[in-house]
Parts: structure tokens; sequence; C-alpha cells
């Protein structure tokens, strides 16, 4: 058999069928796509997004692929680049919480804008892609020991690119050999940073969007017949060995989930549009105001509130801690413990109004962000540190009276998120977007029904 995991990836992607699949994964995969619609919809006028679309305009091309909440349309590759960064923008897509990634963010645009490429596919074809693509995002994380917060790749882009390239490799109806090439080709383009993120860069939003577009080009060339490495594991210079050190998890890249298990239906779906890491800590501020309803209005007796996490939260969204009190911008907000701490003890919410300008020079918010104090607790690093941390929220009133509130699981978390629960989401996100809520229920039911319908009357849907 062959040692190397990728080939077994192509060989199980190669012969998965919808109709063999856990019903959960197929339910998961749906949740996800309506799931980006939504965001993207909502991150369509987001900073950065208009100069993208912009720049694609004037870059022209064959359009024959459509950009959500547009009527622009340009080539494979830079739809798909579209769609991802304005789906990741407001930082509201899903995650997999050991995986330390968000699944779906590259995966899914670059699937959508394949199937457009080649005049349709079906929608069952679209799902068993979206599924095998998120798995091996996935697979991917779980293989990875450090967390992006201590290596400074990110994952969501670096893995993203891969999962792309199968996904949009199984729609455009790839061959064995080409799949295997799309994804050597992939391995060529690999990318995305955390720097982008201590420094409050839009990079940070257009990063999965580069792995999208990348993705889909791996997939075309591959299609063209031009090749990639082959050994992309078990190389002399594999993936592990040049990106992780040659540290990774023995085993969970090559096994079969059709034998062992999938873990595409472990998603999160997130409830508040910022970094993963900040949820727990979200949720225990407005656990706190509910058990102490004086906070309401009395945010001015709070002398200290102290957050206690993991190692990976402490390093990625600490420092510098300035910015973090008193952020620069939304991609400075999106990863600020003091800021969304504060916003949801002064606000009670922490949406996506929340990361608009005028909110960000809110000063009864960043007044009480400036006494949040964040500390990493060895205790707390469960996981290798590397996972969605814990986190232990103690506030202390000027009377010197504490309350204290630990979350070790937060919202939006599997099992705890149905097909409502995201359908509510997607609503919420399309709200006030002219002539959105006429077709809102036009897109749940083809995502809902997907299987049966085509991914050109999708797509027909999501233009302008």
């Amino acid at each position: 058999m062959n040692s190397e995991p990728f080939a077994r990836i192509v060989d199980q992607a190669m012969a998965t069928r919808l109709a063999a699949l856990p019903a959960s994964v197929i339910l998961a995969a749906k949740m996800d796509i309506l799931d980006i619609i939504g965001v993207a919809v909502a991150g369509r006028d987001a900073a950065g997004v208009p100069e993208v679309l912009e720049l694609l305009g004037e870059l022209g091309g064959n359009p024959t692929c459509g950009i959500i909440a547009s009527s622009l349309r340009a080539p494979a590759p830079a739809a798909a680049l579209a769609n991802s960064c304005m789906g990741h923008a407001l930082d509201f897509d899903d995650t997999h919480d050991r995986a330390t990634l968000h699944a779906g963010i590259a995966l899914v645009p670059a699937a959508l804008a394949a199937a457009e490429h080649v005049g349709g596919a079906s929608g069952a074809r679209l799902l068993e892609a979206v599924v095998c693509g998120l798995e091996l995002v996935v697979r991917m994380g779980l293989a990875t020991r450090l967390g992006p917060n201590i290596t400074g790749w990110h994952l969501t882009s670096v893995y993203g690119c891969f999962g792309a390239a199968l996904a949009a490799g199984m729609v455009l109806g790839l061959d064995r050999a080409q799949l295997l090439g799309a994804l050597g080709l992939a391995y060529s383009q690999g990318a995305g940073n955390v720097q982008a993120v201590k420094d409050g860069a839009l990079a940070k939003r257009l990063q999965p969007g580069f792995a999208a577009s990348a993705g889909v080009m791996s997939a075309l060339l591959a299609r063209k017949g031009l090749s990639g490495a082959q050994r992309i594991v078990t190389g002399e210079f594999g993936y592990f060995k040049v990106y992780q050190n040659d540290d990774m998890v023995p085993g969970v890249l090559g096994e079969d989930p059709a034998t062992s298990k999938y873990h595409a239906d472990e998603l999160s779906f997130k409830m508040y549009p910022c970094c993963r890491f900040l949820h727990t800590a979200i949720d225990a501020a407005l656990r706190l105001r509910e058990r102490a309803p004086d906070l309401v209005n009395g945010h001015a007796t709070i002398a200290a509130i102290n957050i206690a996490v993991n190692e990976e939260a402490w390093r990625g969204l600490v420092e510098p801690v300035d910015v973090k009190r008193r952020p620069r911008n939304s991609v400075d907000a999106q990863f600020s413990f003091p800021y969304t701490v504060a916003t949801a003890l002064i606000k009670g919410r922490v949406g996506i109004v929340d990361f608009s300008p005028a909110a960000l020079v809110d000063e009864q918010v960043l007044a009480l962000a400036q006494r949040v104090h964040v500390e990493h607790s060895a205790a707390l690093d469960e996981d290798g540190g590397k996972g969605i941390t814990p986190a232990i929220v103690t506030l202390r009133r000027n009377d010197g009276t504490v309350l204290v509130e630990r979350n070790d699981t937060p919202t939006g978390s599997p099992p705890d998120v149905s097909f409502a629960d995201i359908e509510a989401k997607f609503r919420a996100c399309i709200a006030g977007r002219a002539g959105w809520s006429a077709r809102a229920d036009a897109i749940v039911d083809c995502v809902r029904e997907l299987e049966q319908r085509d991914s050109t009357e999708l797509m027909a849907l999501l233009g302008v």
C-alpha cells in the first residue's frame, strides 16, 4: 500500500459517494455552505472587500463565475478569492476548534467557482467535494501539534489551499493522477501567517482568499496535465518537515474516515464575529452580566477584570497591550480580549455592529477595556495549549467584591448547533441588504435540499 497519506486521501476522495456518507456529515456540509454564504453577504462591504472587487473588475478576464452579493463576474480563481475574502472579512465563519482553523472558508468558495467554471455540477457532487475538502483540512489541523500562535502559520490558509484544490478538483472531475497533481501544486502555494493579525493588517481576511484562488488554479493546472510534488508528507522535504519542524501526530492523515471517523461534523459555528479564542471569555462575561444585573449600568464600579486563558490564546491575543485595549481598526478588535469582553459587559452582546468604525471609538467600552488584564494559566493548557481555550473571567468591584465565571465550551460548539441555528444566523447576516430577504427562503431551501438540486441553481440566487 502506498505510504503517502495524500495518495490515500485521493483514493478515499475518488471513492466517496453521498449515499455512503453519514447523515451528520452531510448536514454539517450544508450548514457550512449556508453559513459561509450568510457571512459573505454580511462581509460584502467590510474594509478591503470593495477594493478587491474593484481590482478584479479592472483586471477582467473570462466572466464564468459569479461573486456573492455582486453583479461582477470573474474567472474561477478570482471569484473564489473574492467570495472567500468577503466570507472571512468579519471573522464570522466556521471553525474546527481542535484543529485550530477555519475549515471551510477556502474550499467552499473554490468548489462553487469550479462548479460554475465547468457549467454546473450536481448538488450531490458539490456536497461530496465539500465533505472531502473539509475532512482533509481538519485532518491536517489535527495532525499538527503546535498552534498558529506558536509557529506563526495561519493554518486556515495553509491547509485551506489543499482543501480548496481537492474540492475544486473533485468538482472538475479530475482523475486520480490529476487530483494528486493538484494537491502537489497546492503544496507549492500553501502560505499564510499570523503576523497579519499582530499588525492589524487586512491581509488577515485576504489569506483564505489566496488559498481558495490557489486551490482552484492548482486543480485547473492539473487538469491541463501539469504535475506537482507527489510525496507531500513522506518526501525528504515533505510538508511537516518544511513547515512544522518534522513534528506531526502520526496516523491522523492516513486514516480512512469511512472505517474510522469523519471529523467534518465536528465544526463549530460562530455566534460572535471575532476570533474563536475569544468566545469562551465573551460567554463568561455575558453570564456575569446576567448574574449581576447592576453591571448593566454599573460598569464604572468595576475595578478590574482578569482573564485566564491557555498559551495559544495568550500568545496570539494579548499583545501589544495598548493596541488590544484601544484597537486601531476592526482587525485589532476582532483579536482583542479587552475590547470584546468590555463590549459584552457594557452592551450585552458582541455583534457585527460592534466592530464598525463608530463602535471602535466608544469611550465607555475603551475605558473598561483599560481595566482588562489577561494572563496565561498553564492549568488551562489542554491538548498542549493548542485547542480553543477555556476562560476564567474574574471581575473585581471597587467595593472589594469578586465575581468569577469559568467557561470551557463556547457557544456554537457541536453538537449543540442545528441547521435552524445556522438559518437564523444567515437571516440575521442578510438583514438590511436590499433584495436579500425576498430570496432568503429560496437560498435556505436550496441548501437544505442540495443533493436534489444543481449548483447553478444555488449560484443564480447569490448574485445581484
